[in-house]
């Protein structure tokens, strides 16, 4: 081996919906990472995208991708650049159990630009913004339980926990020694 890559990746969470971002040393990325149970039912079916076989080239050789770039609500988050990554995250057993959808500052007009970790968090949270845009009924995770429920149905602590109001006695219940 000649080479170490190297990259460096943050993680937060931005109104209920997790993110990464990424700064390898060609330059950075960020990614939204969204559990399949956070989405409401009806729009479980826009985020779960079918394969696709593809020619790369004329030698015949073929490749399977998504076509997300006009994938409605999945192509319209403010993306830097436009949608450029879409993954689905699958269980043990291969059942799809969320998405990771991100962009990279890779492109023609990024060239002798500068960015920085505060700026693409920026545009993170622009995405996730615009997420909740789309889906205003986006559920949010039971620090509890781990399930998620409308927004409506769970609160914020002092510490920024949050949980469901069914929740709440086991919640507000001391353990004893």
């Amino acid at each position: 081996m000649t080479e170490l890559s190297y990259k460096e990746t943050w993680k937060g969470e931005y109104k209920g919906v997790a993110f990464e971002v990424m700064h390898w040393r060609l330059g950075w990325n960020y990614y939204l990472l969204i559990p399949a149970e956070q989405l409401p039912k009806e729009i479980q079916p826009k985020f779960n995208l079918r394969s696709r076989t593809y020619k790369l080239s004329d030698d015949g050789r073929e490749y399977i991708a998504f076509d997300y770039g006009g994938a409605p609500i999945i192509s319209d988050l403010d993306w830097h650049g436009g949608i450029t990554l879409y993954e689905k995250t699958r269980d043990e057993r291969g059942k799809v159990v969320g998405y990771r959808l991100g962009c990279d500052y890779m492109h023609l007009w990024d060239e002798n630009r500068t960015y920085y970790l505060e700026s693409v968090v920026l545009d993170a949270k622009r995405s996730i913004d615009v997420l909740w845009e789309r889906i205003p009924n986006l559920l949010m995770r039971c620090s509890w339980n781990g399930k998620y429920y409308p927004e409506k149905e769970t609160y914020l602590t002092e510490k920024g926990a949050r949980y469901a109001f069914v929740n709440k006695p086991k919640v507000e219940t001391p353990i004893k020694s």
